[in-house]
């Protein structure tokens, strides 16, 4: 028979035990969930130029979305849950496609959906933002044919439109030493203010890093 000291043993170990097994059963279900709300993506053979891993983070959320965090460049941008990651070079240059965009062949013209490049480069910080837009058209050769003001995550932007293979409009931004570039390619297609609408919408979940 045991006495009253071995059954209190008995009953600790017990006790033990299913804490433990309590314990692992959350830490199971908190790490699966963890991978349904953020799935990490692999760069795949799709992206070309691919900088090493730890340049830039690529997550889907919940709802589908795309964050990509570039962590040099000091930006994060949101982009729709079927659009594609389609390019990298050295980490300043990327390039999503949407579903119509990413089912074209040609990489120079667009006869339907939207391409959207974002690039970061280094600059003489003292320029006027005019300036430095202004050279960036004239360095690229490219034909304006609208510019405005604008606001992108609360700092002091210009948006211009252009014409070369088809009508594309760019916005320019700075932030310190980094001048950012973001071009949507909207090509020849007659639903262009649709894609504008699309483009300027991207913008708005467009960020930068404190």
């Amino acid at each position: 028979m045991n006495t009253p000291n071995e059954n209190n043993k008995s009953v600790n170990k017990t006790w033990i035990v299913i804490t433990i097994l309590v314990l692992l059963t959350i830490l199971i279900i908190f790490f699966v969930d963890q991978n349904k709300v953020f799935d990490k993506k692999e760069t795949n053979n799709n992206v070309n130029n691919s900088p090493t891993v730890q340049e830039y983070t690529i997550y889907t959320d919940a709802e589908g979305k795309i964050i990509f965090t570039n962590e040099v460049g000091k930006y994060n941008v949101i982009f729709p849950k079927d659009w594609t990651l389609k390019e990298i070079q050295d980490i300043k240059f990327i390039r999503f496609y949407d579903p119509l965009a990413e089912q074209q062949t040609a990489e120079t013209e667009l006869s339907q959906g939207i391409a959207i490049n974002i690039e970061f480069s280094n600059i003489d910080k003292n320029k006027s933002l005019e300036q430095l837009a202004t050279e960036q058209i004239t360095a690229g050769n490219l034909t304006e044919t609208d510019r405005q003001n604008a606001v992108v995550n609360g700092l002091p932007a210009i948006e211009i439109s252009i014409t070369g293979l088809g009508n594309d409009v760019v916005t320019y931004l700075k932030n310190n030493d980094l001048l950012y570039t973001i071009t949507g390619i909207i090509g020849t297609s007659s639903d262009f203010n649709k894609y504008l609408e699309t483009y300027k919408n991207i913008l708005t979940k467009f960020s930068i890093l404190q």
